[in-house]
């Protein structure tokens, strides 16, 4: 035996206020009220309730929660009011309990070095002590004489730990810092004393910069590569002083270059001053097209061999050939006139070329009649 309640209407209405402070305790007060009508077969059900709560912090990753609210009933004249209380401790946790899990602990170490060429890879390198190491921002130590940081009894899950460098020189990190990782694993931290750097640019002949051009550094004991930006800029930190040799890598251009003039780069890095170096490579652009004019005996168009067009801005000409083509190579970006002469009137075409490579072609100018 079972009954069902038809609700041919129901309306809600709701609103919650959040009220959150700056302070480092990060008190936060919240008040909510829903209320509910349902127009049943059987008659009215009315339902409202009120919440008002506070929370605290206590440290990091714990608050304390209290609250106070009202729940009202209402059914076919018949209502009802219960008060509720509530008080809890929240912790967020960053890893299984060992209540939950027992027996599933681990290790977490590592080594804080020194990786002056940026391999984010610990290869015996220097190393560095007394750097604080954090693990879920909960347990702390420090890297003892050789460089080493263990955390044990590391309950099971996945957990963040991060390396708190101290230091009056400039610096960055060449591996991940903070991190995240399993039990049972290891993790360095390398660092790299902002030292001297290399930076510069690939542009073409227009001054605009060439991107995604590899560029390979030299020095006695290794070999970098960088990747130019959109702009072409491309940079080297973190170099010991010495003298190095920069070249860019002619399969890397983009196609419409010509790199003959391409040639190796010295620069000589002292200990924080940068040293720079630009490339220039030109780009390749044409402008062609053919000269035609309107046979009166064959009544129709035929290209026009042996007129001469002129660019005007750069002074140039060019004879057509048997069929009437013409062409300009190598030419700087800008805006140009095409030109021709035929029977006292000139006949004009208005060509941009872009800063990139271009091979604008298929220009037609009509000079007239035959």
């Amino acid at each position: 035996l079972f009954s069902v309640d038809l609700a041919p209407a129901r309306n809600d209405e709701g609103a919650m206020v959040t009220w959150l402070s700056r302070a480092q305790q990060h008190r936060q007060v919240d008040f909510s009220y829903f209320h509910s009508n349902t127009q049943l077969l059987q008659g009215k059900l009315a339902l409202t309730t009120a919440t008002l709560s506070y929370t605290q912090r206590i440290t990091q990753n714990t608050n304390i929660v209290g609250s106070v609210g009202e729940v009202a009933t209402a059914s076919n004249g018949t209502s009802d009011r219960h008060p509720v209380f509530m008080a809890s401790l929240q912790h967020r946790f960053y890893s299984a309990p060992s209540f939950l899990l027992p027996g599933r602990h681990g290790i977490i170490q590592g080594h804080v070095f020194r990786d002056d060429d940026a391999t984010a890879v610990f290869r015996d390198q220097p190393v560095i002590s007394e750097v604080e190491v954090r693990l879920d921002d909960q347990r702390v130590t420090h890297t003892d004489a050789r460089g080493f940081y263990a955390f044990r009894h590391v309950p099971y899950g996945v957990h963040r730990v991060e390396a708190k460098m101290q230091s009056a020189d400039p610096f960055y990190y060449t591996t991940d810092s903070p991190a995240t990782t399993d039990i049972n694993n290891t993790v360095d931290f390398g660092v790299n004393f902002a030292k001297g750097q290399v930076f510069g640019y690939v542009i073409n002949d227009a001054g605009a910069g060439i991107g995604n051009v590899a560029v390979e550094l030299r020095g006695e004991k290794f070999t970098r590569r960088a990747i130019t930006g959109g702009s072409g800029k491309f940079s080297f930190p973190g170099l010991p002083a010495g003298t190095y040799t920069v070249t860019t890598v002619p399969e890397s251009y983009p196609a419409g270059y010509s790199l003959q003039a391409l040639e190796q780069q010295q620069a000589v890095v002292d200990p924080g001053q940068p040293a720079s170096v630009k490339f220039s490579a030109k780009a390749m652009r044409s402008i062609s097209g053919k000269v035609l004019v309107y046979d009166n005996q064959a009544l129709k168009t035929v290209p026009f061999p042996g007129a001469t067009v002129h660019l005007k801005e750069l002074s140039l000409e060019a004879k057509t050939g048997e069929n009437g083509a013409f062409i300009f190579r190598s030419l700087p970006a800008g805006t140009y006139t095409i030109v021709v002469e035929h029977q006292g009137k000139e006949i004009t075409r208005q060509i941009v070329l872009p800063t990139g490579p271009a091979n604008i072609r298929d220009i037609e100018l009509n000079a007239g009649t035959k």
